[in-house]
């Protein structure tokens, strides 16, 4: 029996050599009616509930739109008490950022060639705030897989121009419009990308690919390029991409990717599933695979991920599913406090689980004052308001009221102490490579039988 429920344990469970990751669970799809037909996921730490939220787009009665779904800790995604949080037709890429207050913003684009894209905000619990136009019928720049920003200091999204390759960024303002852009100084195609603020350093830092690695740009608060520095987490690789995930953890950074060990590995461009623990050089400290892909078949797209505690959420699509690994962190080793709950206020890892912003005085309800609110959204530029969808018979329509204050790139606002568990213990700086590898089950079912033949021999 013993060696029945070790050979159990370890075909379900990869064992993790690493540092700074103590385990994985497998690549899985949740569970619950309804989780397929649905791409562009994204995952956020349900706070008030436990959990998480899973984003994806979704198509409702003939009209394609933006949803999210509570899921357990278990892995069971409510599809019942599904949010319908926008439709438009011809929508197609998504980026979805939780702002420092808890609320969202949601820019997507429009048309088969993204020649447009438009903004949307929610309350954190997914009540619409405005929505309006980035811009349209705009031939100038690609609008899909764009890099969005919410941070106290600033809120908006950047697009690559197709001339040239350097990015635009739209400032936008609390009723989902844009209220500034700026040309950023950056050679580098930043579409699928991350774009965060650290407050260790009061910088923006904007993740690009640049294959076969990728290239950190950080910007000062006036925008401008304070420096740029190449990095590949795991050599090995001939390409990285897709490095749209990025979050300050403690003394370091997680950053999300996806991977090819070789040309041509998967169908559509696909790759494999990566996280990286880098320090503030952007140098490797550990790497780990999390999807599992046969070669030649369907790889994996557009990861995200999200954390509660020691607890990881990383979440893809492939084949129109998502799917998903949990992956458990040291704390301690990453240098993060107990008390943190993983939503971390523009990227600096504190916690405001019910307290509103850290960075403005808020509403009882969490959200920021001094906006002005969208009553919803009107019925004559084609929008509609925010659905709770039930899946199968319709929707009941709500709208939600709220507040938001933007920041700008030169303010000046009064930030919180480390005492709120806003701010982070100055980087750690090193450098080492380890990639913990994940043995195939065949190979642990090796060494089990020789335990057992082991066992026996005695």
């Amino acid at each position: 029996m013993n060696y029945l429920l070790l050979a159990l344990t370890l075909s379900s469970s990869p064992l993790m050599a690493g540092e700074f990751f103590v385990s994985a669970s497998p690549d899985a799809v949740p569970s619950g009616p309804d989780v397929g037909g649905l791409n562009w996921v994204r995952v956020f730490n349900n706070l008030e509930d436990g959990g998480w939220w899973l984003g994806h787009h979704w198509e409702y009665e003939g009209m394609p739109g933006y949803n999210v779904a509570p899921m357990t800790e278990d892995l069971f995604v409510d599809m019942g008490s599904r949010i319908r949080l926008a439709e438009y037709e011809e929508i197609k890429d998504h980026g979805l950022e939780r702002c420092p207050d808890g609320s969202f913003l949601h820019i997507y684009s429009l048309s088969v060639t993204n020649n447009s894209a438009r903004a949307a905000r929610y309350t954190s619990d997914w009540d619409i705030i405005s929505e309006g136009w980035v811009e349209e019928d705009e031939p100038a720049r690609a609008h899909n897989d764009m890099p969005v920003i919410c941070s106290e200091h600033l809120q908006g999204v950047a697009f690559t121009n197709h001339m040239g390759l350097t990015p635009t960024l739209f400032e936008i303002g609390p009723d989902s419009t844009v209220i500034a852009t700026h040309e950023l100084d950056i050679r580098e195609h930043i579409s699928g990308g991350a774009f965060k603020y650290d407050a260790e350093s009061d910088m923006f830092v904007v993740i690009s690919n640049a294959e076969p690695g990728l290239k950190a740009h950080w910007l000062r608060r006036d925008l401008s390029i304070d420096r740029v520095v190449p990095f590949e987490p795991i050599p090995s690789l001939s390409r990285h991409f897709w490095p749209q995930g990025l979050m300050r953890a403690g003394d370091y950074w997680l950053l999300v990717f996806l991977g090819e060990e070789s040309g041509g590995q998967y169908l559509a461009g696909d790759g494999d599933v990566y996280i990286a623990v880098l320090n503030d050089d952007f140098e490797t400290m550990e790497t780990i695979k999390v999807s599992e892909n046969v070669t030649g078949d369907l790889g994996s797209a557009r990861p995200s991920f999200a954390r509660h505690g020691d607890q990881l959420m990383v979440a893809w699509d492939k084949g129109f599913q998502p799917h998903v690994s949990v992956v458990t962190l040291d704390l301690g080793r990453l240098g993060i406090d107990g008390e943190d709950t993983g939503f971390s206020s523009g990227g600096s890892g504190g916690d405001d689980s019910d307290t509103g912003s850290p960075c403005a005085g808020g509403d009882d309800d969490g959200s920021w004052g001094d906006g002005s609110a969208d009553d919803g959204p009107s019925d004559d530029d084609g929008s509609t308001a925010t659905d709770e969808v039930d899946g199968e018979n319709g929707s009941d329509v709500s709208s939600g009221g709220g507040t938001t204050l933007v920041g700008d790139t030169a303010d000046e606002w009064e930030e919180g102490g480390a005492d709120e568990g806003i701010d982070e213990d100055p980087c750690e700086k090193g450098c080492g490579c380890a990639h913990a590898p994940q043995l195939p089950q065949a190979a642990w079912w090796t060494m089990v039988l020789a335990l057992v033949g082991v066992r026996r021999s005695r």
